[in-house]
């Protein structure tokens, strides 16, 4: 991945990224997420909504606190969703004044016309039968992040075959677009990015790197 980047995220931004095979897209979402480095991503600051007010630094852990990462390939997971929930829960990049409710879980799924009951299988069973990443974001919107990175989501939970027809990805579509915080998501579909997105970041054309904070 090219370390010369630029862009900025505010507040209900949905951010697509592009680009082909290989390029880096997602080492990109996970160098944002702090997943390839143990070092904060160069420049991220947290820009305040209203004049007056200084930008605030992150620390790593500070940084790992408000981003939520979701890979639309659950088949690495173990155990169980409500499992990963207590087990990400406890982590010391987890704690922090963040609300977060496992309520939530249930709820966005049974507002996603699905069953709450999900959250107690297997994440290979949920793999297999397709609503492991509808787990997966559920669980990532439900801790209440301040910046959501999908990588392949969207193009798992929305196909366009049948986004039409089917409930499910309409409201999870609605969902995403309804929330207050960015989104920065990889898809491997062009008409997904062109429709969910306000933004697209192509990687084949970028600037020097500095990603700028939320407001």
């Amino acid at each position: 991945i090219s370390p010369f980047i630029s862009f900025q995220v505010h507040s209900k931004d949905i951010i697509g990224v592009q680009g082909p095979p290989g390029v880096g897209k997602t080492t990109l979402l996970r160098t944002l997420a702090g997943l390839e480095s143990t070092e904060l991503p160069r420049g991220v600051r947290l820009q305040p909504p209203r004049q007056g007010l200084a930008s605030v630094d992150w620390t790593t852990p500070q940084w790992r606190r408000q981003v939520s990462y979701v890979s639309g390939d659950t088949s690495g997971l173990e155990g169980t969703p409500r499992d990963f929930w207590d087990a990400t829960s406890a982590c010391q990049s987890q704690q922090g004044p963040l609300t977060k409710g496992w309520l939530d879980v249930t709820t966005l799924l049974t507002n996603w016309k699905l069953s709450p009951e999900l959250v107690d299988q297997p994440w290979s069973v949920l793999t297999e039968s397709g609503h492991g990443p509808y787990v997966a974001l559920a669980l990532a919107i439900a801790w209440k992040p301040s910046i959501l990175l999908l990588d392949n989501v969207i193009s798992t939970v929305m196909p366009n075959n049948n986004h039409e027809e089917e409930e499910t990805p309409k409201w999870v579509e609605l969902t995403l677009k309804s929330l207050d915080i960015p989104i920065v998501l990889v898809s491997k579909d062009a008409t997904q990015l062109d429709r969910m997105c306000n933004q697209l970041l192509d990687l084949c054309h970028v600037d020097p790197f500095y990603l700028q904070g939320f407001e």
